[in-house]
């Protein structure tokens, strides 16, 4: 996330308000109508009254008043946060989009009973005979190997055939069932290495059951004490909803709501294409993330090898500097035999050391010479 400063123009927005909807200014400027308005009142733009762009549609529109003159902001800044990696996905999707399969394949027919459905269909039937039930007392089926389904008794049947529906479209556009329950997960489609799979589910309408009579007796024996499980039934709703999530979590990534039979029929005729959508905006996601770790590793690997050339380079200073400091050393003795030789002292006072000695010592110490000192360089060898 980065921050962005959009500027507003007194006479550019003054324009703009009365050419166009504000609903245009918003996909323009990355600001609600709200917040245009205000800017534009704290300007003093007038703004167009309501109905005025459908009057204008009709050449009855009011004229542009003039823009008013008075001391008012020329221009106004707005602060917004951006997030570059959403606009990136957004600017790659608009490149890969048309080069997705098109989906043109007309929906299959719906299949008449549960034999004519495909076999992991005809599997969840089975299941759903012995399956355990959900706290609205329905069926479930969620094994692996098979897609999940929660709907009441009376539409299982629909639902099955809806489901078999939808996956025989996705399998004529080219989208195969991965059915692995070694894995321990529910069928899925392996689109762009994204694993989606599919749910339908019926949700219920909550009702409050008639107690019984020992219920009613023990409630107005102990009514602040009162309480039942099972307090409230619930009712098949008739609407189905097929959801699509990544298997192991339950937020759907986008649900096809059963609203009416040709709407459904339309958009489950959508969904291999919304799969391939969903999938690759993963995948153009992942892939952002994975250029982003490379430059860093890439900076990273730049940095410590411009820390080891520094570390480098000041290692070998520290070793002239030793250098520099023995030649200092050997240059201060040869100033000192040179001082007491112009004295006319063969040995500093309290000492026994020659002037040789002296020089011997300074030539030992300078670099440039490198004599060799048999007593100190031979110290640590024997014979």
């Amino acid at each position: 996330m980065t921050r962005r400063h959009i500027t507003l123009e007194r006479s550019k927005l003054y324009r703009e308000v009365w050419s166009q909807p504000l609903t245009k200014l918003v996909a323009i400027y990355g600001l609600s109508s709200h917040q245009i308005k205000l800017y534009a009142v704290e300007m003093g733009i007038p703004l167009p009254p309501m109905g005025h762009w459908v009057k204008a549609l009709h050449g009855k529109a009011a004229p542009t008043p003039p823009l008013p003159e008075g001391d008012f902001k020329p221009s106004c800044t707005h602060e917004i946060w951006v997030n570059e990696k959403e606009d990136e996905v957004e600017r790659r999707m608009r490149i890969a989009i048309p080069g997705l399969p098109a989906v043109t394949l007309p929906l299959p027919e719906i299949a008449k009973n549960i034999d004519e459905c495909l076999p992991i269909v005809r599997d969840m039937a089975t299941r759903l005979a012995t399956a355990y039930s959900d706290k609205r007392n329905w069926p479930r089926v969620c094994s692996p190997g098979l897609f999940e389904i929660a709907v009441s008794p009376k539409n299982q049947l629909r639902a099955l055939l809806t489901l078999d529906r939808a996956i025989r479209h996705c399998n004529q556009c080219g989208l195969q069932v991965i059915s692995a329950p070694k894995e321990d997960s529910p069928a899925y489609f392996n689109i762009y290495g994204m694993k989606l799979t599919l749910r339908i589910f019926e949700p219920g309408r909550r009702k409050e059951r008639e107690l019984t009579a020992a219920e009613r007796k023990q409630f107005q024996k102990n009514p602040e004490y009162f309480y039942i499980s099972d307090r409230y039934v619930f009712l098949p709703s008739n609407v189905l909803q097929l959801d699509v999530l990544q298997p192991r979590y339950n937020s759907p990534e986008f649900t096809i709501p059963d609203v009416t039979t040709d709407l459904f029929s339309k958009r489950i005729a959508e969904l291999p294409h919304r799969l391939r959508l969903r999938a690759l905006r993963d995948k153009l996601d992942d892939d952002i993330e994975r250029e982003a770790e490379e430059r860093a590793s890439k900076r990273r690997q730049l940095l410590e090898e411009k820390a080891a050339v520094k570390r480098a380079q000041l290692d070998k200073l520290e070793r002239v500097e030793k250098l520099a400091d023995r030649y200092n050393r050997a240059a201060k003795l040869r100033s000192f035999a040179q001082t007491l030789e112009a004295c006319g002292r063969n040995s500093p006072a309290g000492t026994q050391t020659s002037l040789d000695w002296i020089r011997d010592a300074a030539d030992w110490l300078d670099p440039t010479v490198g004599r060799h000192w048999p007593e100190v360089d031979d110290a640590g060898t024997l014979p």
